[in-house]
């Protein structure tokens, strides 16, 4: 009976082990969640990972893998909880996909993390090697996670430690990831007998980087900016609800809050010539192949167009203002072809109501602009999430001149999550950054304020100040050092988390001179020094295994 109950118990303890690794790992992955908005924990972005990397230490391959599966779905599924505004499936089915990543590179860290490899005790170059290159290794499957899709990074943790982000305009947004996870790895080497030492160096890296990261933004905000140009836009939040399949009455109510609260900006500020509208402010197509007073309009949503193309001759000709306006339109998609298509775009209106330039949206949302691979998706899913069309790719980024020394580089809603883009606009010349945004899709949850702290970094990564016009929030000035003001609010607390209907005239210096940091000139650098440290850590460990086994 004796041996009996023995048996049970180990039995037992060996049942509440991995149950107690799995919850560990869980847990830990909500770590990561509550360091981004709306929590805004920030420190435990620097901690986040070390009940993982302990579990990692103490299991097998798979079983790690499994648990790194778990620290993703521990932090994605509440990460990505304001999808359930759009449906409330979403955020069960993407958090599994998404964790797919932190599996891998579990899986990997245990494979190279003295089990199979058998490094019992590391030494200085070793742990070394670890601490840099399991960090490597875990920014560079988030790279390429970017590439199906990209929110919230680890380094998004940080979009309110000016200090440490600074690093952006030398590497990219990613060079921040880095540090972040860096710390992680580091931390553990500190508590991990033999491998102590190892936390040196990082710790001297990411001191280095607050302390020249203040030196960056004391000197640009301390520039003498007397003899800049300052730019007076004015920009208009509507506040209007989700209207993605817009009645003709809500498109005819959007029609008269956006021209009322537009021309009570102009008797407000009768020294302003300039009106910026978020992405799709009025749900209905603007047709700029169109002039709709040569049409016979048969129908009211004809009718609603034609106020609509009335309504910005009025503003742009009788008060001689000029106007950038995020509109959807419906186009040839090249100078004289017969085919035409729906486009997500932003419209620049001379003081002579003539549309001078076109930015189409480049980098779509996936299901919810488009349906990738539309032809393999059974018929009953397109259906279901369809918009009735696909809105077709932008190609060209140009930066378009607003008034003068004002250079613009355009971005529509998501696509100010994406560096590349804003990249290419300083690239062109470009001297300020304008992202037009309608988060009027998550009313009630923390995406609008998550979708700010991801464009922050657009603007430290290229030096340049940039004006986000959004729908229901979000609207203001992000300084080059990331800095978020000139947001109104009539309450006290937070006001880039205010929502409401206002109307809100900025002021930008702007400098002649386009920001060329470094990142702006040399890209995405960094990944090919992340893959290089990752190679090396793979390949010293494998080199090390192969000795002690002759």
């Amino acid at each position: 009976m004796t041996l009996n109950i023995r048996n049970l118990t180990e039995k037992t303890k060996k049942l509440k082990t991995p149950a107690l690794y799995a919850a560990i790992s869980l847990l830990s992955g909500t770590l990561y969640a509550a360091a981004l908005p709306p929590f805004n924990i920030e420190f435990l972005a620097f901690f986040m990972l070390l009940p993982l990397l302990w579990v990692i230490s103490r299991t097998k391959t798979l079983y790690s893998a499994f648990c790194g599966w778990l620290w993703g779905i521990g932090w994605s599924f509440f990460a990505y909880r304001f999808l359930r505004e759009i449906d409330p499936v979403i955020p069960y089915l993407l958090p599994p996909v998404i964790a797919i990543w932190s599996a891998v590179w579990a899986a990997g860290t245990s494979f190279l993390m003295n089990k199979e490899c058998g490094n019992k005790k590391l030494n200085f170059p070793a742990s070394s090697l670890f601490v840099f290159g399991s960090a490597a290794l875990f920014v560079l499957l988030e790279w390429t996670r970017s590439r199906l899709f990209v929110w919230n990074d680890s380094g998004v943790t940080q979009w309110q430690n000016l200090p440490l982000i600074q690093l952006a305009s030398v590497t990219g947004s990613y060079g921040v990831n880095y540090l972040v996870i860096l710390a992680n790895t580091a931390l553990f080497a500190l508590f991990k007998k033999g491998s102590r030492t190892a936390a040196i160096l990082p710790a001297l890296l990411i001191i280095s980087v607050l302390i020249w990261g203040n030196h960056r933004i004391n000197a640009l905000e301390k520039a003498d900016t007397s003899k800049l140009p300052v730019w007076k836009p004015i920009l208009i939040q509507g506040d209007l609800s989700q209207r993605r399949h817009a009645t003709l009455e809500q498109a005819a109510e959007a029609l008269d809050i956006y021209g009322t609260l537009s021309l009570e900006a102009l008797k407000k500020h009768p020294g302003s010539n300039f009106i910026i509208w978020p992405e799709s402010a009025i749900p209905l197509t603007y047709y700029t192949c169109v002039d709709m007073r040569k049409v016979n309009v048969s129908n009211k949503h004809a009718l609603n167009t034609l106020r609509y193309q009335e309504l910005i001759r009025l503003l742009t000709i009788n008060y001689r203002c000029r106007m950038l306006i995020g509109a959807l339109d419906y186009a040839p998609i090249s100078p004289g072809s017969r085919t035409f298509a729906a486009s997500n775009s932003a419209l620049y209106f001379d003081e002579h109501g003539v549309l001078q330039h076109k930015y189409d949206k480049r980098h779509r949302v996936p299901f919810g602009e488009y349906i990738p691979f539309r032809k393999f998706i059974p018929k009953f899913i397109t259906d279901y999430i369809d918009m009735g069309r696909d809105i077709i790719a932008g190609k060209v980024n140009t930066p378009v001149a607003l008034a003068p020394q004002v250079n613009a580089g355009l971005v529509i809603c998501y696509e100010s999550v994406f560096g590349y883009v804003t990249r290419e606009s300083a690239l062109r010349g470009a001297n300020i950054l304008i992202a037009l945004s309608n988060d009027a899709w998550y009313p009630q949850s923390s995406e609008p304020e998550q979708h700010l702290a991801n464009a922050v970094m657009r603007s430290v990564e290229t030096g340049l100040p940039m004006i986000r016009s959004g729908n229901n929030g979000g609207s203001g000035v992000i300084t080059p050092v990331g800095k978020f003001t000139q947001c109104y609010s009539p309450e006290k607390g937070r006001p880039e988390l205010w929502r409401g209907r206002t109307i809100n005239q900025v002021q930008v210096t702007i400098s002649p001179e386009t920001g060329r940091t470094i990142y702006v000139r040399y890209g995405e650098y960094f990944i090919i020094i992340l893959a290089i440290l990752t190679c090396g850590w793979g390949a010293f460990v494998c080199i090390t295994e192969k000795r002690e086994k002759q």
